[in-house]
């Protein structure tokens, strides 16, 4: 089995742990790191993975070159807690991606400038041609992908399948990039919240019927689709929500070859004495196979 890491989603469940504790070593802020840590040790539990792979979403977006509202949010719509844990947190999950993940030895850890975490995981998954890929992300948009992989959600810690998706849609997942051409991505109640704005009053559920072909072209919802408004909007959208983004590069996956050194000295390094007693280390050369 290989294991793909939404990383940026991984780091930011763990940095809301940062409201009931505070790590630090030598000056440095570590409680998002140390959490990434046991985030990746009850993945590897649960999934006992050949291979991990973390893919990570850059600062810069192409997507907001050609839609600027693209995942916009201004600075003073935040609460004054969320910026704080943002600027303490991030300069970890840049330490998690520079330094800690190649530290431990995992080989595959992969950024592209411009493009998201879902861009990378699209391009592995729809290259492969062997293994069992599933990855990691509460991000619906990846439902898309459910051709060629599983999804699995650590909130609810459920795995989805291309076929639970098709018994709860009734559409096959190539076609979820369509449904959200037309509905959009506003950020509601079970939306990741990047702005992209759909066609007024037409939802998921009236989407899909429209691409099934089941909408009546009397109601207002098919007009609206039918529009030219409309079809200039799922023009501007599909673009943006289809996976991946147009100049995606293909990656390299390479095997792990961990070794429990590597895993010590990083563990030292950042002052995680509590993962080094050696019942707990011992737990950690079994699930990642360290040599």
């Amino acid at each position: 089995m290989i294991l793909i890491l939404d990383s940026n989603f991984i780091c930011h469940r763990t940095k809301f742990a940062m409201r009931n504790q505070e790590l630090s070593h030598e000056r440095m802020r570590t409680e998002v790191i140390f959490n990434f840590c046991l985030s990746i040790f009850d993945l590897a539990k649960r999934f006992e993975p050949d291979i991990f792979v973390f893919v990570w979403d850059s600062r810069k977006s192409k997507r907001r070159e050609i839609y600027p509202r693209y995942k916009f949010r201004h600075k003073r719509d935040k609460t004054t807690e969320e910026i704080f844990l943002d600027e303490v947190s991030y300069p970890q999950f840049n330490e998690i991606r520079r330094n800690l993940i190649p530290g431990l030895g995992f080989k595959n850890n992969f950024i592209q400038t411009g493009l998201e975490g879902d861009d990378v995981m699209a391009s592995i998954v729809m290259n492969m041609t062997v293994g069992e890929p599933v990855l990691v992300s509460s991000d619906n948009d990846l439902l898309q992908l459910l051709d060629y992989c599983d999804l699995y959600n650590p909130i609810t810690k459920k795995r989805k399948t291309r076929t639970d998706f098709e018994s709860e849609w009734g559409i096959e997942p190539a076609l979820w990039a369509d449904v959200k051409s037309i509905a959009g991505c506003g950020g509601g109640k079970n939306e990741s919240g990047d702005n992209v704005q759909g066609i007024e009053g037409v939802g998921e559920k009236t989407a899909i019927k429209y691409l099934k072909g089941t909408l009546k072209n009397t109601v207002q919802a098919y007009q609206k689709i039918n529009s030219p408004e409309g079809v200039k909007t799922i023009e501007t959208n599909l673009p943006l929500v289809k996976l991946p983004f147009e100049g995606t590069q293909k990656v390299t996956i390479q095997e792990d070859v961990l070794f429990a050194k590597d895993f010590i000295d990083q563990f030292e390094k950042y002052g995680f004495q509590s993962l080094m007693y050696a019942n707990e280390f011992r737990e950690w050369e079994r699930i990642f196979n360290l040599k």
